[in-house]
């Protein structure tokens, strides 16, 4: 069987198990240890995970198991070793999008220390790049998320086929993102153009969707002139046609958001508070705490132009609560704490906003701009 038919198999075998709620049996099945399967299911794990990370929390926890069950006769042990890194990688990404930044870094350290043994192919090193670099941004080590995006980059460039592009569009996302989180908006945007030039549409989906998204959005956020402005609602109605037939609720609930700061620009305040509104009553059924309190701020602002003070509290205090009971970040609680006591005295300024929200940004795992 060739390499081409082995992965269709694969994906065949995967439809048909049942995943997420039945991911373990991948462990008992030795049908399932095989190169090609695994690489079927670290695919899976990170469509799961875009669409849902608590829900597909199970597949990533048990992809390094499943790595270590291939046969070493049956691809060799540099290449078995490059499995189990790859997983480790997906494990490290998980935890980061549930928040778990301590057993990120533990997974990515264990991907590393192996890594450090021998050295691995170029491909795979530009992968455990791109996703350790999502996680330096979350703990706000921009310089060095943006030397490992970098490397990825350079890695992918090399490349001639199709996946290369693919990856290289990937990478480029994260370059951009570490660029937006620097508030170097100019760069970022024209990485993520790069990365929607390089996106296809039909083997890379979800990269095509976030290169649009990303760059609707960043250049809403950066908007000098309302071309600015008419340029990022276009981009955002090109990323709205990609979301049909879509089952992600969270990458809907993006969508939404990225709509709600475009009005919010624009002028069109009643309509974007109801686009936040049902945004957040949504990301509060995810679970998402960071996304719940960003959200929160945005709306935040509306009601302080509007000086609808009740509300701000009423806000401001549910947020509070909400966070501390979904998350256990130390530097973003003290954030939202900052903010609550500024609304209870009225001192609540755009400056407050400002700062409360880039702490936010750093901590916040699965950012507002989806990451492919």
């Amino acid at each position: 069987m060739t390499a081409t038919a082995q992965q269709l198999e694969a994906r065949r075998k995967l439809r048909r198990l049942g995943l997420p709620t039945k991911a373990a049996a991948v462990l008992e099945d030795s049908s399932c240890w095989s190169e090609p399967f695994c690489l079927a299911y670290f695919d899976t794990c990170d469509a799961a995970l875009s669409e849902n990370p608590r829900a597909a929390f199970p597949l990533a926890e048990i992809a390094p198991r499943l790595a270590h069950q291939v046969p070493v006769e049956s691809c060799g042990p540099k290449r078995r070793r490059e499995l189990e890194i790859h997983a480790l990688a997906i494990l490290g990404g998980a935890h980061r999008a549930l928040g778990r930044l301590a057993q990120a870094e533990a997974s990515y350290a264990e991907a590393l220390r192996l890594m450090a043994e021998e050295a691995i192919s170029p491909r795979e090193e530009a992968n455990v790049c791109r996703r350790l670099a999502l996680l330096r941004m979350d703990q706000g080590q921009l310089d060095e998320a943006l030397e490992l995006a970098r490397r990825a980059v350079g890695i992918y460039r090399t490349g001639t086929g199709s996946e290369d592009r693919q990856n290289l569009a990937w990478a480029l996302l994260v370059e951009g993102g570490a660029h937006f989180e620097a508030k170097h908006s100019s760069e970022a945007i024209r990485l993520y153009a790069e990365a929607l030039r390089h996106a296809d549409p039909r083997r890379g989906p979800r990269i095509y969707y976030s290169a649009l998204h990303n760059l609707s959005f960043a250049l809403a956020q950066g908007a000098s002139h309302p071309s600015d402005l008419a340029a990022a609602l276009n981009y955002l109605r090109l990323a709205r046609r990609r979301l049909r037939g879509s089952r992600s609720s969270l990458q809907r609930l993006q969508h939404r958001w990225a709509e709600g700061i475009i009005l919010m620009k624009f002028g069109s305040t009643r309509r974007a508070e109801a686009a936040l509104q049902m945004v957040r009553e949504g990301l509060i059924e995810l679970q998402t705490p960071y996304e719940v309190a960003m959200v929160s701020l945005d709306l935040s602002s509306i009601y302080l132009d509007e000086g609808r003070y009740g509300e701000l509290r009423s806000l401001a205090a549910e947020t509070f609560t909400l966070f501390r009971s979904l998350a256990v970040d130390r530097e973003a609680s003290a954030a939202l704490v900052l903010w609550q006591e500024a609304v209870k005295a009225d001192k609540l300024t755009d400056n407050v906003l400002v700062d409360v929200r880039s702490t936010l940004n750093r901590r916040a795992t699965t950012k507002r701009q989806p990451r492919a």
